[in-house]
């Protein structure tokens, strides 16, 4: 029963369904399938390469002059993989099995293991390298579009954050012209010549010249027309002026005037202001005027389109007498003109700023079973673990210091990718040096010796002092570059034929010198006295706190200075005496003396004392 209820009811609707659209009109289909589509949109993301660096970060000496340490490591060369050598109880460090534990050459040497220098620059505390030094990164890089050969990373060296340069601007001196003319014009006459003022919008005025030029030139023509008798003539010109007032200089051209006399003869039936009966007489006067503004201010714009007003004006008189009848006149002509010019100065980027590529990487590979955790690779919350080779890559970037041509100041430095698309990344960790700063000492004073009751020179058999003097690290004031001090010295000489003799040849030996240092807290008055000067003579100070000075003449010349020759030994740490490490600008005071032997005579104005300083 109820199903046959749902079947008419059933039927009833589909009755008023056709009989509606029946009634209205409408199209209908029963029992078709139909179907359509639609296109995505997908635009994937144009990645820009990440960068991390690892923590393979060294620096490296350059292998000329070396410094107190020379770093080195045992390494277990038998142990070629990373699993092995940390099961061997070695630590696995940039590729290589290192023994830790083993710190001489013959102990590394006793287990079969190599002993190798590693050239690491662990005595720089500051930022700043010298040629042919390095900066050296392993960094992890990543481009979710493609890792492969197209993307390029680099050390980059430049004035901005990450190793860009920007462009080198210049100040250039540019020159605009603008002219004016009354042209040629009968007298009198009145005009302006208008030049337009400096338009301050170009750059900054510095130098305004003014041209200009004036001329006159007069014409008197005439002919007797009398047929029957010549005649007797003068021509006063009673003067022609040319007025140009121009800014700061007001110029007068003046004809000075001219008076002409003679006669001519009877009309020769011909008006042409010659032959026997006429005449033509041309004068002309000209001058120019130059000049260099002094006020600027009165040629610059103050709003656009003003212009520079340069008055001029000209006039002329003349007269003809003596001839009763005659065709001709007098006809006087001048005219001016100026031209001004403006130097301006403009700042033109005379080189265009570059991403500041100095270095391509070299690409060291990673995979899957590849440690990248010291890199810390992140991207906002998400803690990236492992290389995926498809996407990310390894490359160690090696900065080597060039010349000071064209490496000296300071620079920013970082590793740098980019893709095939132009898309850059670089490391969080930008660095900033100063590369090949300036080294040098400024000695102040003079070693000029006093006796001590003030009589003219140094008694024999007495000690004398010396004026105190200062040494000081005179390097680049921003470099940051910290000197370690030393002085040697040599014996002394009479440069004269005096017959000097101390006390038993014509020789002041070094051993009668020593000397005072101070430095903030620190003197020589309690220094550590460690090792020896001149190879065997230990290094020494007397009651007084005054040191004996080392044979050198030269840097390690002819003796290592390690551990003799510091000017002052206090406060060590390390293998370095603090108290003998001068920053830029900061000085050594050192006082001399000197201990005469007797007998002795001369003027022993020949030999040194020297003063070293290392960059450390």
């Amino acid at each position: 029963m109820i199903n046959k209820k749902r079947a008419l009811c059933g039927l009833f609707l589909i009755i008023i369904i056709a009989f509606a659209a029946f009634a209205f009109e409408i199209p209908y289909i029963l029992a078709v399938n139909s179907g359509g589509s639609i296109n995505p949109r997908i635009n994937v993301e144009d990645f820009s390469p990440k960068v991390w660096m690892c923590d393979h970060r060294i620096v490296y000496d350059d292998n000329t002059e070396p410094g107190r340490i020379t770093p080195a490591i045992c390494i277990a060369t038998y142990y070629t993989n990373e699993t092995a050598c940390t099961a061997g109880g070695a630590v696995w460090v940039d590729g290589v099995c290192t023994v830790p534990s083993l710190t001489t050459p013959a102990d590394c040497a006793a287990f079969g293991n190599t002993w190798t220098v590693t050239n690491e620059l662990v005595e720089r505390i500051n930022n700043y390298a010298f040629e042919g030094e390095q900066i050296q990164w392993d960094v992890l890089v990543m481009d979710k579009n493609k890792v492969d050969q197209n993307i390029d990373v680099f050390g980059a060296v430049g004035d901005t954050r990450g190793g860009s340069k920007r462009p080198v601007i210049e100040k250039v001196n540019k020159t605009v012209s603008y002219c004016d003319s009354t042209g040629k014009l009968f007298v009198p006459w009145t005009h302006n010549l208008v030049v337009p003022k400096f338009n301050t919008s170009l750059g900054t005025l510095v130098k305004v010249n003014v041209n200009g030029s004036e001329f006159i030139e007069i014409n008197a023509t005439f002919e007797n027309v009398d047929p029957n008798s010549g005649a007797n003539f003068t021509i006063e010109y009673t003067g022609g002026n040319v007025s140009v007032n121009f800014p700061e200089k007001n110029i007068a051209l003046i004809n000075s005037g001219f008076d002409v006399s003679g006669s001519v003869g009877k009309y020769d039936n011909v008006t042409d202001f010659g032959g026997t009966s006429g005449r033509s007489l041309d004068f002309m006067n000209s001058s120019t005027t130059n000049f260099a503004g002094n006020n600027l201010s009165i040629y610059k714009a103050n709003s656009p389109g003003e212009n520079l007003i340069i008055p001029a004006s000209s006039f002329g008189s003349a007269e003809i007498g003596g001839l009763a009848n005659f065709n001709g006149g007098v006809g006087t002509m001048s005219g001016a003109n100026v031209c001004v010019s403006y130097t301006y100065q403009v700042e033109e980027a005379v080189s265009p700023g570059n991403n500041g590529i100095e270095v391509n990487c070299l690409r060291i590979g990673c995979n899957e079973t590849t440690n990248i955790s010291s890199c810390n690779a992140r991207i906002d919350e998400e803690n990236i673990s492992v290389c995926n080779s498809s996407i990310m890559d390894m490359f160690s970037c090696t900065l080597t210091v060039e010349t000071p041509e064209s490496m000296y100041g300071e620079f920013w430095i970082n590793a740098v990718a980019e893709d095939s698309d132009g898309n850059t990344g670089m490391m969080d960790e930008n660095e900033y040096w100063f590369f090949n700063p300036v080294v040098a000492l400024d000695i102040e004073g003079s070693m000029d010796f006093r006796s001590a009751d003030g009589h003219d020179g140094v008694r024999p058999g007495t000690s004398a002092y010396s004026e105190t003097m200062l040494v000081g690290n005179d390097a680049d004031h921003s470099s940051g570059v910290l000197m370690d001090m030393f002085i040697s010295g040599t014996d002394f000489y009479d440069s004269s034929s005096s017959g000097a003799r101390c006390p038993e040849t014509n020789q002041l030996t070094l051993d009668n010198f020593r000397y005072f240092a101070t430095n903030g807290a620190y003197s020589t008055v309690n220094d550590l006295q460690v090792g020896t000067r001149s190879g065997s003579i230990a290094r020494n100070r007397d009651g007084e706190g005054y040191v004996n000075i080392g044979y050198g003449i030269g840097f390690n010349n002819p003796h290592p200075f390690y551990d003799g020759y510091e000017i002052i030994q206090q406060q060590k740490v390390g293998p370095y005496y603090t108290a003998n490490i001068l920053a830029p600008g900061a000085e050594m005071a050192l006082t001399f003396k000197l201990t005469l032997p007797e007998p002795c005579q001369g003027n022993f104005d020949t030999g040194s004392i020297y003063f070293w300083g290392e960059a450390i």
